[in-house]
């Protein structure tokens, strides 16, 4: 049974991650929407599956005697893993009649599955480590995904995009290093 929900709390990462990987492989356009739309819902499934079955705890990596990378889900988490879900879902769906016009439609997908991933990841962060690992995977999965058209609008946008979120994670990262050392615990439960 720990297994199982082990499983649980790593497939709705994983499994879009796969997917933006094949799916920014892959030139045919149908053929991709049509993997894109299923790895969708199985993602929305397999959170829901996660959030719903009870799976609570899974200790990805042990990087110290104190730090770990590990996930903890409780009802907040549950929340956001359950919204981003549907959301991607949704407008997911809507980008197919979208980038009907867009170049570099694989592209896009690679990284739109791939944020979904990371961000369920960044959902279910048990500790201030892996939420910090997994929103630094945040800005630089979705950067592309800013600088899709490559126009200069869209180049300026991304470099503010970026140097708004390198400064504000190194200031998140200073307050990590600050409550590791002054602080009790880094993980999220009581």
């Amino acid at each position: 049974m720990v297994m199982w929900n082990n499983i649980l709390l790593i497939l709705p990462v994983v499994v879009p991650v796969l997917a933006g990987l094949l799916a920014g492989c892959i030139k045919s356009r149908s053929a991709r929407n049509a993997l894109t739309g299923a790895s969708l819902v199985v993602s929305a499934l397999l959170g829901l599956l996660a959030v719903l079955h009870g799976a609570q705890e899974l200790t990805l990596w042990q990087l110290t005697d104190t730090v770990s990378i590990y996930f903890h889900v409780d009802d907040v988490s549950k929340l956001f893993a359950l919204l981003i879900s549907g959301m991607w879902l949704c407008v997911g769906f809507y980008s197919f009649d979208y980038m009907k016009s867009e170049e570099n439609e694989g592209r896009f997908y690679l990284f739109y599955l791939i944020s979904l991933g990371v961000l369920i990841g960044l959902s279910f962060s048990g500790n201030l480590v892996t939420m910090y690992m997994f929103y630094e995977l945040m800005t630089l999965m979705t950067l592309p995904l800013v600088l899709h058209t490559m126009s200069k609008e869209a180049v300026a946008a991304g470099v503010k995009y970026l140097l708004y979120s390198v400064f504000g994670a190194s200031l998140a990262l200073l307050g990590i290093f600050f409550y590791a050392r002054y602080g009790s615990t880094m993980a999220f439960t009581a």
